[in-house]
Order: C-alpha cells, then structure tokens, then sequence
C-alpha cells in the first residue's frame, strides 16, 4: 500500500518543499493533493504538472498559490493528468494583472475527466469565463465555481456546452441584471440550485 491522498495545505512548503515531494516514492501512486496556501508559485506547480509519475492524480487544490499564464499552460500541455476530475486554484491568480489565457486550455482534450473546477476570487474577466464555458471538452464538468471575480457582465453566446452543469456559483461577482440572461439559457435548465 502506498499514500494516496495527502492534505498539506496552510503550511510553508513554497517550491523546495513541493520538489522534495515529487521526489517521494508514493508520488506515482498519489491520487487525491492539497497544496493550498503554502506559498507556492508558478515554478513549483509547473514542475509538479510536468511531472509524468502524477499520472494517478485525481484532485489537485493549489488555491491560495501565486500562479500565472504558465500553470495554465502547463495543465493544458499535462496529457499524463487524464484522470484529474477535481481542480481547485481559487485565489491562486490574484496577482496577474492581464489574467490568464484559459483559451489554451481548449487544446487539452484530456481535461474532458473534470467534474468539478473552482476558480474564485482571481482576476478572470468575462473573456476568461467564454473560454470556460465554450470549452468543447468541458462535457463532464458538473461544479463551476466563479465567486468574487468581479465580471460584471456574461458572455451572451449560442455556443455554450455546459449542459451537464449542475452547480455553478456565481457569488459576489458585481452582477447585474442583465447579466441574468446567462443561466436562463436552454442549457442551462437542469441547473440545480
């Protein structure tokens, strides 16, 4: 028997303390990772996305972290992630100014496994959230949280593919209503409350 699921959140690991678990025997075998909160930057999370023996990782939480463009890009470059359903990077890109790029992640087919995506309070604009909600391998995404991203306004679309979202938070994002037209959508008449 090997570990499987590690909670090491709210602690100093920041990236050597992340490296040194990658070096683990057990890291092969991890299924279930929180890393939250140990100051953590882009680096460290790049090396721990590129790292082949994380192919059993089912739930990843690098909330709180200091993450940019390059984790993004990491996740979507991570073909070895294909069984990663649960991804937790609330308030992991508060600092980046431009926000993220998550258009790329339209190129990572193997992100179809994710049931459950949390990304509040970051900097995403209404661009970001279109990227997330016309992501043609987003067909498993079950939880989408959005919480205070300050978006304002929703993207009005035809192509939206979240029918099988069944919860989806939109909390403390300066909303209007006009941006109500969003969950009204045929797609979105499933939705549980």
């Amino acid at each position: 028997p090997s570990l499987q699921t590690l909670h090491i959140g709210h602690n100093k690991l920041a990236d050597a303390g992340l490296h040194a678990l990658l070096d683990a025997s057990w890291i092969a075998h991890i299924e279930k990772l929180s890393l939250s909160s140990n100051s953590l930057t882009s680096a460290g999370i790049e090396a721990l996305l590129s790292h082949e023996e994380v192919f059993t990782l089912r739930s990843l939480a690098i909330s709180k972290s200091q993450l940019d463009q390059g984790v993004v890009d990491a996740l979507a470059r991570a073909s070895h992630l294909d069984k990663l359903d649960t991804l937790h990077m609330a308030e992991a890109m508060r600092r980046v100014e431009t926000g993220c790029d998550l258009g790329v992640w339209h190129e990572a087919p193997h992100l179809a496994t994710l049931e459950t995506l949390n990304l509040d309070a970051n900097t995403l604009s209404s661009d970001m959230v279109l990227a997330i909600l016309t992501n043609p391998h987003f067909s498993n995404l079950r939880s989408l949280s959005l919480a205070k991203n300050h978006l304002y306004t929703l993207p009005r679309r035809d192509d939206l593919r979240l029918e099988q979202l069944r919860s989806l938070n939109l909390s403390s994002c300066n909303l209007d209503a006009a941006a109500i037209h969003l969950i009204t959508q045929p797609c979105f008449e499933k939705l549980e409350a």
